[in-house]
């Protein structure tokens, strides 16, 4: 559910964040790549919920006639796609950041790692998945209800319609509404 194609979009779409190397060979960074860094991880956020609701909506669509087991492949199809995802656009590269800048010269920029920090943005992408199925699931239990209390609603009145007719002919009445009876 996206997790390859996730992680070429991810690795595709972030800014690297940029070390511009000194004399000394050290390798420091600007308040732009500090944000860099931060779009690393808040980009794997931003498609991880896109895919979780894409996940959601397909374990819906193929599972809902299930009832609540639906939640346990949404679960796991979301974490699963999340892993794969961070784990080839983590193998996308770049890697050895410390060698990288060793090999580099004065006046080089030195692209950072490309990695994803917090472990809390894979859960974002169950989040989303979750959400979408927990809201179909909302939405369907409704109408299921509206549709039962119109089927229930309806059968009373044919059968009300059914005493009434039948009760017709006999001429005694019923004293609480006026209808004859038998």
């Amino acid at each position: 559910c996206g997790g390859v194609r996730g992680a070429v979009l991810w690795h595709a779409g972030v800014p690297r964040p940029l070390y511009p190397v000194d004399d000394k060979g050290y390798a420091t960074t600007s308040e732009r790549g500090l944000t860099a860094i931060f779009s690393i991880d808040s980009t794997f956020a931003l498609i991880g919920m896109v895919v979780g609701v894409g996940c959601g909506f397909l374990s819906w669509w193929a599972l809902h006639h299930r009832g609540v087991v639906v939640l346990v492949p949404t679960i796991a199809t979301a974490l699963v796609s999340a892993t794969v995802c961070w784990a080839v656009g983590t193998l996308m590269g770049p890697h050895d950041f410390s060698d990288r800048v060793a090999a580099a010269s004065p006046g080089d920029e030195v692209p950072g790692a490309f990695r994803r920090r917090p472990w809390t943005s894979l859960l974002v992408r169950v989040r989303g998945a979750l959400i979408v199925t927990l809201i179909l699931a909302v939405i369907q239990t409704v109408r299921d209800q509206r549709s039962a209390d119109i089927d229930q609603s309806g059968s009373h009145e044919v059968e009300q319609s059914h005493r009434d007719r039948s009760d017709e002919g006999d001429g005694q009445q019923d004293s609480a509404r006026g209808v004859p009876h038998p």
